[in-house]
């Protein structure tokens, strides 16, 4: 039986423009999700920029503070060491942090049942609560990490102790000594005040920090070079002393004004990181607000790799052989060195 040449050319079309709007359908859906993936707005580098672990931290990048120093080695951000902000420090590494914070508070209270306060303008003991290291739970303590996080005005908020008969008492600072009070009193100490959170972080970070490394990464990944591990060096306030404290020097010690207000204690802190200026080759970043992850490194094992691979000729050289860490992306940094001598 003969075909009809009229049904090939209508069977022709029909497949033809099936196969046409097939071909448009697929290229819709690839416009489509390309629409959806490509550049920062797209939900592949929004869902990698914006991807977080436990013990992780997003900070802007911002410039090392040449002020407060005289010699390149009084910088508290060189090649092996990133300056992280005390926040950023002590949510990444929060359970050593409150470990450390309780062993402090068992330290000083195991063996005290009672303490010299300042009443009417009278010294009179009063005995602690029996329940007062309820007051440093974990989960207390972890509270008081969030709000010291999340409220800047409340950074300089004074420690206080319960007492047997339910009422509190503040934790006098003194620099060298420190004592219990519930009221201030004239001295001669380096530091006439009451302890605060900021204090009892800043001492818990840096002893902590003081063996740990961080793992810096700028996403998208392009090599290997987008992620370095470095050493800590806590930040705090952006005005800092040297202060001595428990046979423990701290040579950049935030300065604590009680006097202050919220809205200006708020403004007091460093919440940047500043990593040294040769790493933002191969980060690909700069100072316009570009974002880095930071991670904590919590294992002895993990920290020796991360002190290898920053000692490493590949930390520094590409695979070519070529140098990665340039001085010469920053101006500032470049004369600084050229200078140092």
């Amino acid at each position: 039986m003969a075909l009809d040449t009229n049904d090939n050319t209508d069977i022709e079309l029909v497949t033809n423009t099936t196969r046409a709007n097939i071909q448009n359908t697929l290229q819709e859906i690839f416009d489509y999700f390309i629409g959806m993936t490509k550049s920062k707005t797209g939900i592949f580098r929004q869902a990698i920029m914006g991807k977080s672990i436990d013990y992780s931290s997003r900070n802007v990048i911002s410039e090392a503070s040449y002020d407060s120093v005289n010699s390149y080695r009084d910088m508290k951000v060189d090649m092996t060491h990133t300056g992280i902000p005390l926040t950023t420090c002590i949510n990444i590494f929060t359970p050593f942090i409150v470990k450390w914070i309780q062993d402090y508070f068992n330290r000083e209270l195991n063996n005290v049942k009672d303490i010299s306060i300042i009443k009417n303008g009278v010294e009179e003991r009063v005995p602690l609560a029996k329940d007062v290291m309820n007051d440093f739970s974990y989960d207390i303590i972890k509270e008081k990490i969030h709000l010291f996080t999340k409220a800047p005005g409340e950074r300089f908020e004074v420690i206080k102790f319960k007492l047997d008969n339910g009422k509190y008492a503040s934790m006098k600072y003194l620099g060298r000594n420190r004592e219990f009070n519930d009221l201030q009193k004239t001295d001669s100490s380096i530091a006439n005040r009451y302890m605060t959170w900021t204090d009892i972080f800043y001492q818990a970070a840096v002893d902590v920090c003081k063996d740990k490394h961080v793992y810096i990464t700028r996403y998208p990944l392009e090599d290997y070079f987008g992620i370095y591990p470095s050493r800590i060096s806590v930040l705090s306030t952006f005005k800092t002393q040297p202060q001595y404290i428990e046979n423990t020097y701290y040579d950049s010690y935030p300065v604590i004004d009680l006097s202050l207000s919220k809205e200006e204690i708020s403004g007091l802190f460093v919440d940047s990181m500043q990593p040294f200026n040769s790493y933002l080759s191969g980060l690909g970043g700069d100072f316009d607000g570009d974002t880095v992850t930071i991670r904590g490194v919590f294992t002895q094992e993990a920290n020796l790799e991360c002190e290898r691979i920053l000692n490493s000729p590949s930390n520094i050289l590409n695979l070519i052989g070529q140098n990665n860490r340039p001085i010469s992306m920053e101006c500032v940094q470049t004369i600084y060195d050229m200078t140092k001598a």
